[in-house]
């Protein structure tokens, strides 16, 4: 015997009338400029490295390696950074390369799962 688990999506009935976007609403919001990559700064290598070290959980990371003996460090678990080959991942993996003690594993789309399991 087979189940089969099927959900019911209900359709979008929002009004969808978008005059008040683009005929009437605000006119300030014409003269704006949207945010993307091409007027945004791009960081390389090192500025990821510094955005990523203002966040608080990466700054408690590092401080607990500083503080940690060479047992502790030994006994570390792995860090897995899946989508190691992105943009933040292979920045972060640079990073983390840089700190003593730190087993780094990588996953991305080129491993298989048989590579995950035996990391």
């Amino acid at each position: 015997m087979t189940w089969a688990v099927t959900t019911r999506v209900s359709p979008d009935e929002r009004d969808l009338n978008y005059a008040s976007y683009f005929t009437e609403g605000e006119a300030q919001v014409s003269f704006l400029h949207d945010y993307n990559s091409h007027n945004t700064r791009r960081l390389d290598v090192d500025g990821m490295i510094d955005l990523l070290l203002k966040l608080e959980c990466v700054q408690r990371a590092v401080q607990g390696e500083a503080n940690r003996s060479v047992t502790e460090r030994e006994s570390m678990p792995n860090i897995l950074v899946t989508g190691a080959q992105g943009f933040v991942g292979r920045n972060l993996c640079v990073g983390l390369r840089r700190q003593e003690a730190v087993v780094l594993s990588e996953y991305d789309l080129d491993n298989s799962p048989e590579e995950l399991r035996r990391r």
